[in-house]
């Protein structure tokens, strides 16, 4: 995503000529055929092809042009309906066609490209019956003014700085929030089609998010930093009472210059919490505990809601900082944030925020020096830190409410280590790493209010069990790790995911477990993790546990021979965790669930639930990088198959590739048969969706001339069903990238 920020305007002019389109399905049942012809439509421009007879057409007209410019590139996308074409009564849409032109612009200018032309074949789509065929078109891009790097802000979703630019300083985390109305909760969807009410919802939420990274652009412009690294856009749909959704993102804003040598980093940090997982070495003086702050904010229909949003984002980001600031650091990586909304008739947000406490940057007062973590040989400030000073203990042990065991750091022999380290940055080097690294996932489900309680039961009994279920979570990490590596010492790339439905919190953990070689310690010192629990008792806990595993495509029973591009791994849970029925009802609720059990084509409401529940989880855990840890294939999320090994890259495949832009897509897809009722037809709605899904993301790379997708994402989900309907949002990103040239 390349945004200008320059005063000039940078024109462009744009040739699209449709080409033809293959395997639409049959809309006129008398001849067994589709009239098929083409809208073209760029902002308020509309085009149309001529009508063709056929189930394959091919138009093969003159192109049209748009005179436009890079600006208006970055706000509107350039859009193909494909129709059929009816004499009596209103022409029926096929589906549709989006390109994100400014991803071709990115590529070319990363390229210094004047002029391209590219043929393209996306996937026909539609929010009802999905993919309907694939529209083939050609696009000639001119661009008439030359620009360069200073002209722009540039967006990623991986963290890194590209190998072509050096960093000069980190500004920190930028962010922008866009509250409105959802258009599926006005009144004209009561009288429009559900395929008309999905792409009205999808059109503004794609608007949204263009408008939030155009802010973000300009804060960082004016912050003189030229990358937005990092970068996530999260949507939270509220429903009622407030009809609206809060569209949020932010990444880390950075300052760079063409690599050359010579070019010195600035310690300086404008706000000292970023989205990084990393931190340069040169400035690094070691790293501190997680941190963490949620509060439970009730969504009331009221003018300044928005306003309440952001003023409570800002007090929990200034939280987890002054807790860092307390413990000795000045600044939170890896900082993450997630929304849990309670919906009904009166709605409730869980606001959660987290990220890892370090030292960055040089020591201003010397006297800091003078307690026991800091009265030891350090590095100059001038000279650059070893590959483990991210790892070395940054906290003060006065200022820290528990014990804190200090060793001399095993790789550079001049600082101290912890023993046990928890963050939210990324995995560190295998070069620091002894053995291999095993993905740990554990997970909790809590019964909060009954029917009889309101709204502001829920905020109460949420502030008084959070700290308690943080607590039991994390030792179910450490109980976790201890069973799969007695001897690991690090979590890394802790995730945490929350889900609030029906008076139920469920929370889940995430974290890659590895043995760091700087925090060894001697044999006589024990092993690094604590004694959480003893084998047997380990053993009776594991059996006792909560959840198991399951698959999308296991429920679907697809022939062992077809391996899957896509699976979603479900993270069950205990269906009496969700019911707690009382004593005297047991009997009758065992005959009741086995009754359900064989009437099962009948629609349980509880059952459903439980169901949505249990795979909007796993979806949100997001996707599990295979080439990560040795164990990924048995972690509940979103797992990609050998099919799309080479479509999309994990970060070590990824390594030697040059990022060309980033993609990001609104997904929407909704059943209104009825079918989703159970088990296996909700996961072979999901599995259909996910599907979808992957062909989007191929059809993005078409449009690059990009080979391959890394830092793959579903960084928000929202999936409902009812009696009558399925429903699930997905907000799609990574980045386009192709190999390096040598």
């Amino acid at each position: 995503m390349l945004i200008p920020i320059c005063g000039e305007r940078l024109p462009v002019k744009l040739a699209v000529r449709v080409v033809s389109a293959r395997g639409l399905p049959v809309m006129n049942k008398g001849i067994n055929n589709t009239e098929a012809f083409v809208e073209i439509r760029y902002k308020d421009d509309v085009e149309k092809t001529d009508v063709v007879t056929s189930l394959d057409p091919v138009w093969n007209e003159e192109p049209v042009v748009f005179e436009t410019d890079e600006r208006e590139l970055c706000e509107d996308i350039l859009e193909f309906r494909v129709m059929d074409h009816d004499t009596y009564s209103a022409n029926d849409a096929i589906g549709r066609v989006e390109v994100d032109v400014n991803v071709i612009v990115e590529s070319m200018r990363m390229g210094r490209e004047d002029e391209r032309e590219e043929q393209i074949v996306m996937p026909i789509w539609d929010t009802i019956h999905g993919i309907r065929g694939h529209l083939m078109v050609s696009l000639k891009l001119t661009l008439l003014v030359p620009a360069d790097y200073t002209y722009y802000v540039q967006f990623y979703s991986s963290d890194k700085i590209p190998p072509e630019f050096s960093l000069c300083e980190i500004v920190g985390l930028v962010g922008a929030m866009r509250y409105e109305k959802d258009p599926e909760q006005q009144w004209i969807d009561r009288i429009r089609t559900p395929r008309a009410s999905n792409d009205a919802r999808q059109t503004e939420m794609r608007s949204e998010m263009r408008l939030a990274a155009i802010d973000i652009a300009e804060k960082a412009h004016k912050a003189e930093a030229q990358l937005v690294v990092g970068y996530r856009e999260m949507m939270d749909i509220e429903g009622a009472p407030t009809n609206n959704y809060c569209l949020r993102a932010y990444g880390t804003a950075v300052v760079v210059q063409p690599t050359r040598p010579g070019i010195a980093l600035n310690p300086r940090l404008s706000f000292p919490i970023i989205s990084m997982g990393w931190l340069p070495p040169e400035w690094t003086w070691g790293s501190g505990p997680l941190v963490s702050s949620r509060t439970a904010l009730i969504l009331e229909e009221v003018d300044n809601l928005d306003v309440l949003r952001k003023r409570a984002w800002t007090d929990l980001r200034h939280e987890i900082l002054q807790q860092a600031q307390l413990m000795g650091c000045n600044i939170v990586i890896g900082y993450r944030e997630e929304v849990a909304i309670h919906e009904g008739h009166d709605c409730i947000a869980l606001l959660s925020c987290f990220g890892s406490a370090a030292r960055f940057g040089p020591v201003e007062d010397e006297e800091e020096m003078d307690c026991d973590v800091y009265n030891k040989k350090r590095p100059h400030p001038e000279m650059p830190n070893s590959v483990c000073a991210l790892y070395h203990a940054a906290i003060d042990p006065t200022c820290v409410p528990f014990d804190v065991k200090l060793y001399p750091c095993n790789w550079c022999k001049s600082d101290l280590c912890g023993d046990l380290i928890f963050s939210t940055g990324e995995c560190p080097d295998s070069s620091l790493i002894l053995g291999v690294k095993n993905y740990i996932q554990v997970s909790m489900a809590k019964k909060l209010i009954t029917e009889e309680d309101d709204v502001e039961d829920l905020a109460t009994r949420l502030n008084t069990v959070l700290p308690s279920i943080d607590k039991d979570l994390f030792n179910l990490l450490l109980t976790e790790g201890k069973a799969i590596n007695a001897q690991g010492n690090g979590f890394f790339e802790v995730r945490s995911t929350t889900i609030l439905t029906d008076g139920i919190l469920v929370c889940a953990l995430t974290a890659v477990l590895v043995r760091l070689a700087c925090m060894q310690k001697d044999e006589a010192s024990g092993p690094s993790l604590p004694p959480v629990l003893s084998f047997s008792s380990l053993q009776r806990h594991n059996d006792s546990r909560r959840f198991s595993w399951g698959t999308v495509r296991e429920a679907m029973r697809m022939r062992p021979n077809q391996t899957p591009a896509i699976t979603l791994k479900i993270l069950h849970l205990k269906r009496g965790v969700m019911n707690s029925p009382d004593d005297s009802n047991k009997k009758s609720s065992k005959l009741n669930s086995f009754v359900g059990r064989i009437r099962r084509p009948k629609f349980d409401k509880d059952y459903i639930s439980h169901c949505v529940l249990e795979r909007l989880l796993s979806a949100c855990i997001g996707v599990i990088e295979s080439g990560v840890a040795n164990n990924a294939v048995n972690m509940a999320g979103v797992h990609l198959g050998m099919p799309v090994i080479s479509l999309v890259l994990n970060r070590e495949q990824a390594a030697d590739h040059t990022i060309l832009g980033r993609w990001r897509q609104i997904y929407i897809k909704e059943d209104n048969s009825g079918n989703v009722r159970d088990a296996p037809t909700t996961d072979a709605f999901l599995s259909t969706a996910l599907d979808e899904c992957l062909a989007m993301a191929r059809g993005a790379l078409s449009t690059s001339g990009a080979t391959a997708l890394t830092n793959f994402s579903l960084p928000s989900a929202h999936f409902t069903a009812t009696k009558d309907q399925a429903q699930i949002i997905l907000v799609l990103a990574g980045d386009l990238c192709r190999v390096r040239a040598v």
